[in-house]
């Protein structure tokens, strides 16, 4: 059925795509009658969405887009672009640049002491999931351009928050995706593990992993305003807590900035751990206001939301509604959102009051 209808959304996807001349093609693969591709991508459930970059080099899961034509093209876009984000600047010009932003979002630098302490931070960046880009140097001159205090560093730029950040790696980066890929392949010809779930059983090093976590956790704004140019990052990005700030958009300048200061201040706790998400209240967001149960709440209100949990059944997750005779401030949300995450990570889903309430 999910098949039947998935497969006109999918045709209009690639007439989008093929008229905007991008060069990405489309493919149908029968999965039951191809047992062997379906069990070496680690596809269990239909239909299924994959991206592939220098044959199987990339494979890039679409397990978290709407499935109507519109999303699938997007989704095209995106990862044709992320796909080539990895470059290697090897003059002061192309460094600066690089570090210029004109391209906007999120771009990281690292400035490395030769081409192999370089070659994990590449393979990482080649297989990072999010929209982020990613260059390279071992230009001399890049540790004043970027600003870092030794070699072996990194720069992580931003157009809001703290603007630019940095890394700085105690010792290389160690552990070659590309030799964790192989051990996945000799695991799935040799014991018929499916590729994905053998990725998934090999650890990454410490180093590689610490890296990665800090990118997906420094990425991220301290507070997102919930609209369309943000809902990629909310629904499909790394943090699958939230805590939704309801407002009136009424409200005047100082009342708003005032409540987004307390916002900020519970973002800094638990950055990375829980994304914090402001939504206006007014007719055009009803229908988000009824998905999470805060329609008739008095502004500004709070919802926790454990996206983990979602299913088709419940897609807004585990939910938690900010206590009605609670005096709603910093200190407040901020136990709020404490209790949310013990909740949450204790996985406890007894019956509670008034909606949910913590």
């Amino acid at each position: 059925k999910h098949c039947k209808e998935l497969t006109p959304n999918f045709e209009v996807a690639s007439n989008m795509i093929e008229e905007e001349k991008l060069p990405v093609q489309f493919a149908k693969v029968d999965a039951e009658a191809h047992t062997d591709i379906a069990s070496k991508f680690g596809v269990d459930g239909f239909p299924s969405l994959r991206y592939f970059k220098n044959n199987e080099e990339q494979v890039i899961d679409a397990s978290s887009i709407e499935r109507d034509a519109e999303s699938i093209a997007a989704w095209v876009r995106r990862v044709s672009k992320a796909a080539d984000r990895v470059q290697h600047l090897t003059s002061v010009e192309k460094i600066e640049e690089f570090i210029e932003g004109k391209a906007g979002g999120v771009y990281v630098c690292g400035y490395f002491a030769d081409d192999e302490h370089a070659e994990i931070f590449i393979d990482i960046a080649k297989s990072f999931k999010f929209p982020v880009r990613f260059a390279w140097t071992t230009e001399p001159a890049a540790q004043d351009l970027l600003g870092v205090e030794k070699v072996n560093s990194i720069a992580l730029y931003k157009p809001y928050d703290e603007k630019k950040m940095f890394y700085s790696l105690e010792k290389p980066l160690e552990g070659s995706l590309k030799a964790k890929e192989d051990m996945a392949s000799i695991m799935n010809k040799m014991i018929g593990v499916p590729l994905e779930e053998a990725k998934k059983l090999i650890p990454e090093s410490k180093e590689a992993r610490e890296f990665t976590d800090w990118v997906k956790k420094m990425m991220l704004p301290l507070v997102v305003p919930l609209n369309d140019a943000y809902m990629d990052l909310i629904f499909s990005g790394p943090v699958k807590t939230h805590l939704i700030v309801v407002f009136d958009p009424e409200d005047d300048e100082e009342t708003f900035q005032t409540l987004k200061a307390q916002v900020a201040e519970v973002a800094l706790v638990n950055r990375g751990e829980v994304l914090h998400i402001m939504l206006p209240s007014f007719e055009e967001t009803q229908q988000m206001l009824e998905f999470f149960k805060v329609s008739d709440r008095k502004l500004p209100t709070a919802v926790f939301s454990d996206m983990r949990e979602a299913s088709e059944d419940e897609p807004q997750g585990q939910q938690y509604l900010f206590p009605r005779k609670e005096k709603f401030n910093a200190e407040t949300l901020l136990k709020f959102e404490e209790k949310g995450l013990k909740k949450s990570k204790s996985k406890s889903k007894t019956d509670q009051k008034d909606n949910d309430e913590l």
